[in-house]
């Protein structure tokens, strides 16, 4: 005779889907999100200075280049094991990623232009 328990599906907790995250995915959120408030903040205040207008575009070109690789990476790998809805999902967040980090740099290379 089988129990209730047998019967019922698992259910992870909160803290258990917490912990199953990688770690390069916990870090990329988080660098992505402080680069994207950190970038609007120099870019709404009116005293910023232009260098602290072009770092913040790098860092945010960065840490967006290096979201695109990885999903990147991560698309392929799902595309390989015939995971097509999350290929399709992590191309459009490469995608993404990768105009942002484009859109980035070249804000950085126009304040450049404009200081020589």
């Amino acid at each position: 005779m089988r129990s209730e328990i047998d019967d019922e599906e698992y259910a992870p907790t909160l803290a258990e889907r917490i912990r199953g995250l990688s770690p390069a995915f916990v870090i990329l959120t988080v660098g992505s999100l402080g680069t994207l408030i950190f970038l609007i903040i120099a870019m709404t205040s009116h005293t910023t200075p232009v260098a602290v207008l072009m770092s913040a575009g790098v860092v945010t070109g960065m840490i967006f280049g290096v979201d695109s690789v990885i999903s990147a990476i991560a698309m392929w790998r799902a595309g390989k094991y015939g995971e097509t809805l999350r290929a399709v999902a992590l191309a459009l967040i490469a995608g993404i990623a990768c105009a942002i980090s484009f859109g980035a740099f070249a804000g950085v290379l126009v304040l450049g232009l404009m200081l020589s």
